[in-house]
C-alpha cells in the first residue's frame, strides 16, 4: 500500500465480489469462510443474514482491495 485513501463498504456477499476476494487473497492469508462462495452459500440457505466489510485503496486505478 502506498498510503492512499482507504474507503470501506458494508454490504451483502456477492459474486461480485469473487474477483476483488481473488486478488486479496493472491497477496495475503486467506479465511475460506470468509470467501464469497461460503458467504452466498450462509445467505441463500437462510442460516445468516451476513454482510461483510470490504476495504478499498483508492489511490490505486481501478481501485484494489485491501481488506475484507
Amino acid at each position: 500500500m502506498t498510503g492512499g485513501k482507504i474507503s470501506v463498504e458494508i454490504r451483502p456477499p456477492g459474486f461480485d465480489l469473487l474477483d476483488p476476494w481473488n486478488k486479496l487473497a493472491a497477496r495475503l492469508d486467506a479465511n475460506v469462510f470468509m470467501h464469497p462462495l461460503a458467504l452466498n452459500a450462509a445467505t441463500e440457505t437462510e442460516f445468516a443474514e451476513i454482510h461483510v466489510l470490504v476495504a478499498w485503496e483508492e489511490g490505486e486505478l481501478p481501485r484494489r482491495p485491501v481488506g475484507f
